[in-house]
């Protein structure tokens, strides 16, 4: 740890002294959608990634799954290519303490965080990818606990046909169509999308099938209102051998079907701008522990939730007032949770202050939660970014934020677990520091942080001969760590318009429980990543006619899962992916190889992952 923080230090200082040469350049603004305030990345007092669309299309991926996991800091662990299903953590947290949005519609699921991931969009839908990281309850509401990801689709301005097919290792086929048409002048636009995949699976009985619908359309009505309406529904049926219970139960199987739909106003005038919305978000989720033999065990979950909210802005003298509420009612249903209503209010306030010449940005802001029959919650934050000159952020923020138990947390039951219904709302208190640079080609940026945590959520034993799990508020913890970015574009230097980028970044995270008895066993918790490196080259040919992109990760965590055959942490891992990519005329084409170095490993429970594995798709646009 001390050898980092001198290369961090190091690093800082190199910008500091690049951006006193050259002042010429400011870091770049990209606009990031909080439902609230917007701000650009050159405003926020905290640690911000935005994956581009361009971005995206170069990485060597095939769902958003994993487009996340080239992202330092995050922790995304799948049961198998392909996000069949994947589990997303950020910052040492769980995987229920991330908050998903599309489009600003929360994504997260009352039943349990394994369904968090099931996204009806693919990725040649996505415009942008916003990773807001730490705790952030004054911008997106409960939660947001360790973070929050927010999806952009964007529908396009001119009428498209396209068309894809694809084939990959383990007999796997996948297919695409989209159609973008304007109407009414191109007052309307509209995009529709859907997407399929089947796959007989890499080891017996984990065959799967995706299918994805998107709608996503835009309406002007006039020139200070627009309407935006979209929706999408996700099927998914997969065997799911090793997913959740020991190695010899190998029958498990799971479908899942989840849908959004979402319609939203926005009205602009003078110095306001207002947008009333409402959004709903069903799961249907039907487990099998073997799969023909229902009576043996099953668990059916329907869960739906509707949002009703109404956010505004106002430009002052100040800078932006930030104002709104937002009510949700969720409804469960389900053989093994029992049926059960709750509801959640939320509200804040915020004001974004812009002084000394708007060199120095401060965020205050509030956010007060009621869920059901728990007390209230009010849950503060503020964010500060200041700039010596316009290529240098120096930024700070301290935030609080929560997360409510899950259903499955609070009320499953079986023959080794059982849920607590008592169980109270996590808490966090989050301080990070850190610096952004960007000057000619070469960017940097380089934070620490540290977050408090309290009531921490787990399955828990008192003694391991116990011969049930169950659910507690079990302790406090401590969570430090070290994020560093830095990225060059090579091609700005040659002055060529082939594109050539290296980016290297790098995650170290230290967590320690505050408790000064070790009272419980527990299942999930300190199992996070400890270090994570994460490289990647991209390189275009031919006026970028060509690209190649390689990434490189080294994963090392805290945990141990040691191969009986080889001695090897299969937690531990050295994973190179590749991708080439072809533009010729309409047609667009993309071979993927994953783990080109064959490494053993897992990601998460007893799924060890494939060897390597390959894609290639063809993709037609008109």
């Amino acid at each position: 740890m001390k050898q980092v923080l001198t290369i961090a230090v190091v690093l800082g200082g190199m910008a500091l002294l690049n951006a006193q040469a050259d002042t010429s350049l400011l870091i770049e603004e990209v606009e990031i959608s909080t439902n609230r305030i917007n701000f650009n990345s050159r405003e926020w007092g905290r640690t911000v990634k935005v994956l581009t669309k361009s971005e995206i299309q170069m990485l060597p991926v095939q769902s958003t799954a994993e487009a996340l996991q080239m992202i330092s800091g995050l922790d995304v662990r799948r049961r198998g290519p392909n996000n069949v299903q994947s589990d997303i953590s950020m910052r040492g947290g769980s995987f229920d303490q991330v908050l998903i949005l599309i489009n600003g519609v929360r994504m997260n699921d009352a039943q349990t965080g394994h369904h968090t991931l099931y996204l009806p969009v693919e990725l040649d839908d996505i415009e942008r990818i916003e990773i807001v990281k730490g705790p952030a309850a004054k911008n997106y509401g409960q939660n947001a606990f360790s973070g929050a990801i927010n999806i952009i689709t964007k529908v396009p301005t001119s009428d498209k046909i396209k068309a894809a097919f694809s084939y990959g290792s383990f007999n796997t086929i996948g297919m695409q169509a989209g159609l973008s048409k304007q109407l009414l002048d191109g007052k309307w636009r509209q995009n529709f999308a859907f997407s399929g995949a089947i796959s007989d699976g890499f080891e017996y009985n984990r065959d799967y099938s995706i299918f994805n619908y998107f709608y996503d359309s835009r309406v002007s009505l006039s020139p200070k209102d627009e309407l935006t309406i979209f929706g999408g529904y996700t099927e998914r049926k997969f065997g799911a051998n090793g997913f959740y219970a020991l190695p010899s139960f190998k029958e498990q199987y799971e479908e899942v079907q989840t849908s959004i739909g979402a319609v939203k106003l926005t009205h602009t005038a003078a110095q306001w701008r207002i947008t009333p919305g409402v959004s709903w978000r069903r799961n249907f989720d039907d487990y099998l522990f073997v799969r023909n033999d229902p009576a043996v065990f099953r668990n059916r979950t329907l869960g739906n939730r509707l949002t009703a909210d109404v956010h505004a802005s106002q430009y002052n003298k100040l800078g932006t007032l930030g104002i709104g509420i937002e009510y949700s009612k969720e409804y469960l249903r389900s053989l093994r949770l029992g049926d059960h209503d709750r509801s959640i209010f939320g509200a804040y306030l915020e004001q974004k202050f812009q002084i000394i010449d708007e060199k120095l940005i401060i965020s205050p802001g509030v956010y007060v939660n009621k869920f059901s029959d728990a007390d209230l919650q009010i849950l503060p934050g503020i964010d500060v970014s200041f700039y010596p000159d316009r290529s240098l952020k120096i930024y700070g923020s301290a935030n609080v934020a929560n997360r409510l138990p899950t259903y499955t947390d609070l009320y499953y039951s079986s023959s080794v677990e059982q849920g607590n219904p008592n169980l109270q709302s996590e808490k966090v208190k989050g301080y990070e520091a850190g610096l952004e640079h960007k000057n000619n080609g070469f960017t940097l940026g380089v934070g620490a942080y540290i977050n408090y945590t309290n009531g921490l959520i787990d399955w828990t034993k008192t003694n391991a001969a116990d011969p049930k799990w169950t659910t507690n508020n079990y302790a406090a913890t401590i969570i430090k760590g070290l994020e560093a970015d830095v990225e060059f574009d090579i091609n700005k230097f040659l002055k060529t318009n082939n594109i050539l980028k290296l980016n290297l970044s790098g995650s170290f995270i230290d967590a320690s429980s505050n408790e000064k008895d070790n009272t419980y066993i527990t299942r999930y918790q300190f199992n996070h990543l400890g270090a994570q490196w994460i490289s990647g080259l991209q390189a275009g040919f031919f006026n970028n006619k060509l690209v190649a992109s390689l990434n490189f990760r080294k994963i090392d965590r805290v945990v141990e899962d040691i191969d009986p055959e080889t001695g090897d942490d299969l937690f531990d891992a050295q994973l190179l992916d590749g991708a080439l990519m072809g533009n010729f005329g309409p047609f667009r084409v993309k071979f993927t190889a994953n783990n080109l170095l064959g490494e053993k490993y897992k990601e998460l429970g007893n799924v060890v992952m494939p060897g390597n594995w390959y894609d290639l798709k063809v993709m037609y646009t008109y």
